[in-house]
């Protein structure tokens, strides 16, 4: 494998790893907070869930070992701005252009979702957060 391949199967274990240690917490903390998440896994189930978890980063860490690829850590700079640039790629999926794909809009409903939009707008557009 070159150079290229090694990049993104590193990329893509790591993607999962954060994934996976995210739901790790969420089970064994139950810090659930405003997620707005129901913890609705009962013990039995979150035993099964945390072993497949531990299993998976277990086998991850192995693939990374064969393959050389090192351990990096992610800054969490990083890790909030990918989050916050995933949720604005999935907010402007609420523009009435976009939203016309699943059907017609009244004017009144296409008025209505632009201020929406607006309004998540403003917030990152907002140099008062900076």
């Amino acid at each position: 494998m070159n150079d290229n391949h090694l990049r993104v199967i590193s990329s893509c274990l790591r993607y999962v790893e954060i994934r996976l240690i995210d739901q790790q917490l969420k089970i064994s903390n139950n810090e659930l907070g405003e997620r707005l998440i129901r913890d609705d896994l009962t013990p039995k189930e979150k035993v099964k869930n945390l072993k497949i978890i531990r299993s998976l980063l277990e086998e991850i860490r192995l693939v990374k070992t064969e393959l050389h690829l090192e351990d990096n850590e992610t800054s969490l700079r990083r890790e909030v701005g990918a989050s916050l640039t995933d949720a604005w790629v999935t907010l402007d999926k609420l523009r009435p252009e976009s939203l016309r794909n699943y059907g017609e809009l009244t004017k009144e409903d296409e008025k209505q979702l632009k201020q929406f939009y607006e309004r998540f707008e403003k917030i990152f557009d907002n140099p008062q957060l900076e």
